[in-house]
């Protein structure tokens, strides 16, 4: 962790796991409360990530970068340019232990502008010679997990009977929310933007207010922001029979023990819903075509619907049968932040 030397803004790196030298994962800017809550994003996220990555068969292990924003975010586009080299300076001094792909708050300009001082990133520019934008590819790896997770809890009735919330209309959230449109689903959106209620009336989809989201009548919920988390107590306000998305940090501060195979509702874990970026990932360090990363994310269906039947048949949560397929590694809170190696 250090501050950039540019824009005096905090960049952590975490490295969860090194598989084969490296470690892939997201990058994230986000508006942190303070620096501690960044770190601890960073340390959770690439846990995250090194499921994820074994998922994927990515050859690499997890990792992570956040930038903290804290107060007002630096203005006008040359400062914006700055944050990422400074971002990107601190990914490069790792001398390629660390790749990182697109995550919430960084845009495809971030990206290309990231490429001026690092070239250890996934989902460049497809025009610059990269995969493109992994948003896609993990709307449609959620799309399959969502459809297994359903047949698994509510019974082989397709998604057309069905009522689907999605919270969050960010680059997933938006892309998946246009798939389950077509599908003909009751369907329910919200998002912490309210212009984004005219995107819910273009794809005949019911607005709700984001804090209202979380406890709408469903059957099937599907977390994309990561900005709403459940706070201690609120889980029992749940009113679905499932909850299956890909931002992991739904359940990080609520006091829920996730999805015991006994209780109504069914967590699906995110690090599985939410592969997508990373199968995009390792495709292209593969020099794999797009194809190829989506035929792997559409692939996510089989492997949720793997990860459930197993759960069941052992009496345990997925999450737990998740956990049961880790190696030996150190749990989230006892990896340290990547040191800095440039000069504050």
């Amino acid at each position: 962790m250090r501050r950039g030397r540019r824009t005096g803004s905090t960049v952590a790196i975490a490295i969860h796991d090194l598989v084969g030298g490296r470690a892939f994962g997201p990058l994230r800017v986000w508006g942190y409360g303070e620096v501690e809550e960044a770190i601890d994003d960073a340390l959770r996220l690439a846990r995250d990530a090194s499921d994820s990555a074994r998922i994927a068969a990515a050859d690499a292990g997890g990792g992570a970068a956040v930038v903290c924003i804290r107060g007002t975010e630096p203005a006008g586009e040359w400062a914006r340019i700055e944050l990422m080299h400074d971002l990107g300076e601190m990914i490069d001094s790792l001398q390629g232990r660390f790749s990182g792909f697109r995550d919430v708050g960084v845009s495809e300009g971030d990206m290309v502008s990231l490429a001026g001082p690092t070239v250890h990133l996934s989902g460049l520019p497809r025009r610059l010679g990269g995969a493109g934008n992994p948003a896609l590819i993990t709307a449609l790896g959620t799309e399959h997990a969502l459809r297994s997770a359903a047949s698994h809890r509510l019974g082989p009735i397709g998604l057309a009977r069905l009522r689907i919330a999605v919270v969050g209309l960010g680059a997933v959230g938006a892309a998946l929310a246009r798939k389950l449109a077509a599908t003909g689903c009751d369907l329910v959106v919200s998002d912490i933007d309210p212009q984004l209620e005219l995107f819910a009336g273009e794809i005949g989809a019911r607005w709700v207010e984001p804090f209202d989201a979380p406890f709408v009548d469903c059957d099937i919920l599907v977390p994309c922001a990561p900005g709403i988390r459940l706070r201690p107590g609120e889980c029992a306000g749940l009113r679905t029979r499932v909850v299956c998305g890909p931002a992991a940090d739904f359940l990080a501060d609520s006091d829920v023990t996730p999805d015991p195979a006994s209780e109504e509702i069914l967590f699906v874990p995110p690090q599985v819903v939410g592969a997508g970026a990373m199968i995009l990932a390792a495709a292209e360090a593969r020099r794999l075509g797009r194809s190829e990363a989506i035929a792997q994310a559409i692939a996510l269906g089989g492997r949720v619907s793997e990860l459930l039947t197993r759960a069941r048949r052992l009496g345990i949560s997925p999450t737990d049968a998740l956990a049961e397929e880790r190696p030996n590694l150190p749990e989230a809170d006892s990896v340290k932040a990547s040191p800095a190696t440039l000069p504050r």
